[in-house]
């Protein structure tokens, strides 16, 4: 069953709790904010939010609450005030904030004996891309009240998805999408810089060409996911030991011109990783084995 009540509460209004109150005002619901500092609420107040007086009064205006505040100590801070937690029976609260699995537990936990509903969202963007179709959202915790706030979540993020009924799992797979885009954001500044200092090609001529390889890099995510399920290794297109010969030629050609080059290098030692578990021969894939089976540290 999906909730059609369009109204709405926010609290916590710092750069992203602006950004996810001005997207569902915008998408046409009613939006309850609250804020320790209330001039953040100003400009959200000019477009049509109503500001609650208190947490409480904020957390009763509205069936679902989204939590935006820092972290998780601080939404206990916010909802362990007895009003607060009263005002929680009965309604869902969706909270925003990065943090551990541990602490999503406990937070739902402590939700769940009030009388109230949890859901811990986990975003795959920028404030810049907040109510965009494209934009990811993970959620996971109570899947039926996902499914009754699932039409007003998505004008935050259209492209969402609920993953799990555990509710350590948006935080825990939010963890591991973020360490892919951050490792990708680091080796385009690298190749950027590359292109900068030898090809003297500056970053908006380079930026095409980047975006170019990365129908690359998905057909080579693809490819991986098909290989890893069907556990065929074969080196076909490209194995272990190529990619290691190349990559060590790159990673000496940045060295002598005084570059960095730490991304790339780090995917040489995965490399080695493989190799020495016996699958130099192996397509490049196999490298995803030697990571999953390490025990935290480097075996080269």
């Amino acid at each position: 069953m999906t909730i059609n009540n369009k109204s709405v509460t926010v609290i916590g209004l710092g750069g992203m709790g602006s950004t996810l109150a001005s997207a569902l005002l915008k998408a046409g619901h009613k939006v309850t904010v609250w804020n320790r500092s209330a001039e953040k609420s100003q400009v959200l107040v000019a477009e049509g939010a109503i500001l609650a007086e208190s947490p409480a009064a904020a957390v009763f205006a509205s069936s679902l609450t989204i939590l935006a505040v820092v972290d998780y100590p601080a939404a206990h801070a916010v909802l362990e005030q007895e009003e607060v937690a009263k005002a929680l029976k009965g309604r869902t609260l969706a909270m925003m904030s990065t943090g551990t699995g541990e602490q999503a537990k406990d937070l739902a936990e402590w939700v769940r004996n009030q009388g109230a509903e949890y859901i811990d969202g986990g975003l795959l963007s920028y404030p810049r891309a907040i109510g965009k179709p494209s934009t990811g959202m993970l959620y996971s915790g109570s899947k039926l009240a996902f499914e009754q706030h699932a039409q007003t979540l998505s004008a935050m993020a259209g492209a969402q998805q609920f993953i799990s009924d555990d509710v350590t799992a948006s935080n825990t797979i939010g963890l591991g999408l973020w360490s892919f885009y951050f490792g990708s954001l680091a080796a385009f500044f690298e190749g950027a810089a590359w292109a900068d200092r030898i090809g003297n090609m500056n970053m908006p001529d380079f930026l095409p060409s980047a975006k170019a390889m990365m129908a690359t890099l998905v057909d080579g995510m693809e490819d991986a996911a098909t290989r890893i399920s069907s556990e065929d290794y074969s080196g076909d297109q490209a194995s272990v030991d190529l990619h290691l010969h190349g990559m060590e030629l790159l990673s000496g050609a940045y060295s002598a011109v005084g570059l960095p080059a730490k991304v790339s290098n780090a995917f040489v030692d995965y490399l080695h990783m493989a190799r020495k578990a016996g699958d130099g021969s192996k397509d490049v894939v196999t490298t995803f084995n030697a990571l999953r089976q390490s025990q935290g540290k480097l075996d080269l």
